[in-house]
């Protein structure tokens, strides 16, 4: 089965790579845009089966082969507020000086769809919520850190796994999931639907 991650992360495709996975990758074509009724968890899933479902309309149907096709969408949220990446350096700014000192949440939509040339599972979503909470930044570190570039493509303004992990104070769940894709979840959810185990 030929792993589709349907997702332009790089950080998301070098997790699968660290478990000895060679993902294809395909980016979907979506507008990603969060409604005003939708709560966080309603709109991650929304986003995570979005990209599922415009990514398996392009695969080839080749009938001597199936699809596992994996997408997530990441967000941060403080005090009910969605946090995505920022629009420009300003917006990060802002951003980091909101959860600089404090506890947030970050919250991965993560799902899975099995296609081939003649059927298209649904699509299994999940949701994985971690704990983050960040040291005490003042404004000169905040713009020290905006110019290295790392938090301009981050839910948050950050990078767990780059930089921004100095400022990581402590972290309670899944450290993978605040990367962009919670490794552990995903390969239970492969195994309870497909009964397919990541690890091989």
């Amino acid at each position: 089965m030929k792993i589709i991650l349907a997702s332009g992360s790089p950080r998301r495709k070098d997790l699968l790579r660290s478990i000895g996975l060679s993902p294809e990758i395909h980016v979907p074509n979506i507008h990603e845009e969060k409604q005003d009724h939708e709560s966080a968890t309603e709109y991650i899933k929304r986003n995570t089966k979005e990209k599922l479902e415009a990514v398996a309309k392009e695969l080839p149907k080749n009938k001597n082969q199936d699809y596992l096709l994996i997408a997530a969408d990441t967000i941060v949220v403080f005090q009910d507020e969605v946090l995505e990446k920022p629009l420009n350096q300003n917006d990060a700014k802002n951003m980091l000086l909101k959860i600089q000192g404090k506890t947030h949440k970050v919250l991965t939509g993560y799902g899975i769809m099995k296609v081939n040339a003649t059927t298209q599972s649904e699509a299994f979503i999940s949701i994985e919520k971690t704990d983050v909470t960040l040291s005490p930044m003042d404004a000169n570190t905040i713009q020290r850190y905006i110019e290295t570039g790392e938090p301009m493509d981050k839910a948050g303004s950050y990078g767990a796994q780059g930089i921004g992990a100095v400022f990581i104070k402590s972290l309670t769940g899944a450290y993978t999931n605040v990367v962009g894709l919670p490794l552990a979840g995903l390969r239970e959810l492969c195994i309870k639907q497909f009964h397919f185990d990541l690890f091989r």
